[in-house]
């Protein structure tokens, strides 16, 4: 249930990315307070998990100021949400496919199209729901 809920706030906040360029920080918020709430006191999520999803968040907050926002701050709060909702094997797969099909996207609009411009930025949102949906339906079996 809680992937499910997952794709869809990615999915809105995919939509939000795409029209106003930018992250609404409150959901990924709310949600990654609540399922870390959720896997401490029913699934039995030890502390030391929650210090690596923390240095994890750390890691990826320093990348996205160190690149000068290559990766926005919006973004590593989506990416903070795929981790805490996913075993850290599903979650670092859906990241890295998230992050090749974005990686296509670019290459494809580079080579088709006609503005050729060295400082344009894409939405990340979207990859990110595309690649936890590949990931959640090959967990479910959907996707082979």
């Amino acid at each position: 249930m809680e992937k499910l809920i997952l794709i869809l706030l990615l999915g809105i906040e995919s939509i939000v990315d795409i029209r106003e360029r930018k992250i609404l920080v409150i959901l990924p918020g709310i949600y990654i307070l609540a399922m870390v709430s959720f896997q401490l006191w029913c699934k039995g999520m030890q502390w030391e998990e929650i210090m690596i999803l923390l240095v994890v968040g750390i890691l990826l907050y320093g990348t996205s100021v160190m690149t000068r926002e290559a990766i926005g701050k919006g973004d590593v709060w989506l990416i903070e949400m795929v981790i805490v909702s996913m075993q850290w094997e599903q979650a670092f797969f859906c990241v890295l496919v998230s992050f090749f099909l974005a990686a296509l996207f670019a290459i494809g609009y580079f080579v088709f199209s006609k503005r050729r411009k060295k400082n344009i930025s894409f939405p990340f949102a979207p990859f990110l729901c595309i690649g936890t949906m590949v990931a959640v339906g090959l967990e479910m079996g959907i996707v082979e």
